[in-house]
């Protein structure tokens, strides 16, 4: 049977808003339904890195003028960093949630574990001292170190100073920082959530595949999958607003993850149901109703029709007949 041809934007249209044409889908291949998920997650994680570009622009234009108003100087030389500040060297950015500590005296090994201690607490940290930074991200509550010579070496730096940091921070620059940014934060966005979105279809399938078997209905593996690919497009689409909100607001929903499956087991298991209805009424129209009709047409046949009928029958199994023939008998 020839597979119908239904374009990327229908398909999401379906999968969204007509549960009762998961049965077209279901019996595409898998090639399709892995296709149709390579773009909605390439789309995805294209609209969600364009919004932390933006948000990261907003944080590159924050970061050059806190260092034009509150820095005096910064000087990077035989690695070796020392920075002199207007004010407190303990800052907060409240556009990552980041806390950032400058020291670049002399301190004692007990005063940079104080100073490491308290990033533990925070979202994100960095903090700037004399030989090394450290710094402390939301995936880990463990503060690392890195060595100024380590860095120097690697990216081949020699000497920084504050004019340099904000030339690299303004005009074209800047638009080059964030391009790159926005190209690796699609990558990595697209590798990440693809996996994932691939392990959460294949989860919904074995929970359709339970959900069949207790209704005793016999679907192939790669129809279940196909269901449960298509019945993840409102729930992707919901996860990109909901980050989207987050990256702007800080708004955040408790159970979002809870209800994310909610959402998608519910489309699966209405795609089965009625798919089990559809089922259960061609065997109720084939076995009963379509009987019914025929004994109904045949009692209210005239005796001239019926006549016309038995001539026709005799002609087809007595002699050979096309489409013309039988038409010179109705």
């Amino acid at each position: 049977m020839e597979e119908q041809k239904i374009s990327f934007w229908k398909r999401i249209c379906i999968s969204v808003k007509n549960v009762e044409k998961y049965q077209i889908l279901a019996g595409e291949s898998i090639k399709k339904s892995i296709v149709y998920l390579l773009k909605i997650m390439i789309i995805f994680s294209l609209v969600v890195s364009l919004a932390l570009t933006i948000r990261f622009g907003n944080v590159v234009t924050n970061l050059k003028n806190f260092i034009e108003q509150n820095i005096e100087e910064i000087n990077y030389k035989d690695n070796k960093l020392n920075v002199v500040a207007k004010e407190n060297l303990t800052y907060y950015i409240d556009e990552v949630s980041t806390k950032i500590i400058i020291n670049t005296g002399e301190l004692t090994a007990e005063q940079q574990a104080e100073y490491a201690e308290s990033l533990k607490y925070e979202f994100n940290g960095i903090m700037l001292l004399k030989d090394k930074v450290i710094i402390k991200n939301q995936m880990t509550n463990i503060p690392s170190a890195y060595n100024y010579s380590d860095i120097a070496e690697q990216y081949e730096i020699g000497t920084i100073n504050k004019q340099d940091i904000i030339e690299k921070l303004s005009g074209k620059n800047q638009y080059t920082l964030c391009f790159v940014f926005f190209i690796v934060m699609t990558i990595y966005l697209f590798i990440i959530y693809f996996s994932s979105v691939l392990m959460d279809a294949l989860v919904l399938a074995i929970l359709g595949y339970i959900t069949c078997s207790i209704l005793k209905i016999k679907l192939k593996p790669s129809a279940l999958y196909n269901i449960a690919i298509y019945a993840l497009t409102l729930p992707i689409i919901l996860n990109a607003i909901y980050m989207i909100i987050n990256i702007f607001t800080g708004f955040t929903v408790k159970y979002f993850q809870v209800m994310y499956t909610a959402i998608s087991y519910i489309y699966v298991i209405s795609s089965i149901l009625i798919i089990l209805n559809k089922h259960t009424a061609e065997i109720v129209y084939l076995s009963i109703i379509f009987p019914l009709k025929i004994s109904y047409t045949l009692l209210h046949l005239s005796i001239f029709d019926l006549l016309k009928l038995s001539k026709l029958f005799n002609f087809a199994v007595s002699s050979s007949y096309t489409k013309s023939d039988i038409s010179l008998f109705w």
